[in-house]
């Protein structure tokens, strides 16, 4: 059994008016029974309900990141170290280090996610990563002096160092006007509580009232004579 941390917005109703929505933040935890395929367990049976659980107002969610998973027994503790690199902690990624000797100074990487990537390189092309950790060396010693310097600005891990990612929401590869926005808003948030309802995540929602678009103006040729 595994303990689960996990990050990221939610759509949620707004309180001020009955058909807004608002975009939130939420944190959550709970236990998954595997780390095999741990996103996908996590977003298929553990996110609904317990967002749901948690915050009154949720409608769906937009972003899921697994940023903690610690194991909860010994049969747990003896499996994270089979497990991948990206899903270990960093007593694990230590201990992994140590048993297969590989050639990282992990001391150097306060940051999680940064010590994962160190130890992946290491592992697939030990004389790449000490070629790299040459060059990056007075770097890296300059970020740990920086960061003893000012604490209260530099983290050394937490929600940067995240297990694994995925945004339900595309990029914009443009900005937008404000009824284009508004369009790409509106048909987002239909395409997810879809997918929820399919799901079975949740349940529909009442019908909204039809959106009535403005009358065009006319213009001068279509006034007639007697209307100037």
């Amino acid at each position: 059994m595994f303990h689960v941390k996990v990050v990221g917005q939610y759509v949620a109703r707004s309180g001020v008016m009955e058909k807004e929505k608002v975009k939130k933040n939420y944190e959550i935890e709970g236990n998954i029974p595997t780390v095999t395929a741990a996103l996908s367990v996590v977003k298929n049976k553990l996110l609904a309900p317990a967002l749901a659980k948690k915050y009154p107002d949720y409608v769906t969610y937009l972003t899921y990141n697994i940023v903690e998973i610690v194991p909860l027994d010994e049969k747990s503790k003896a499996s994270m170290r089979k497990v991948e690199i990206s899903f270990m902690d960093r007593a694990t990624i230590i201990d992994y280090v140590k048993d297969n000797a590989l050639p990282v100074q992990v001391e150097y990487y306060p940051n999680l996610f940064r010590l994962r990537e160190a130890v992946q390189l290491a592992k697939e092309d030990p004389k790449g990563y000490k070629k790299q950790f040459a060059l990056r060396e007075p770097d890296l010693r300059l970020d740990l002096e920086m960061a003893q310097a000012n604490p209260e600005l530099f983290e050394s891990g937490g929600a940067n160092g995240f297990v694994a990612s995925v945004g339900n929401t595309p990029a914009q590869p443009k900005a937008s006007n404000s009824a284009q926005l508004a369009k790409k808003t509106d048909d987002r948030l239909a395409g997810l509580a879809a997918e929820q309802i399919r799901d079975g995540d949740m349940a529909p929602m009442d019908d909204e009232p039809p959106v009535l678009e403005p009358a065009p103006e006319a213009s001068n040729d279509d006034l007639e004579v007697g209307d100037l």
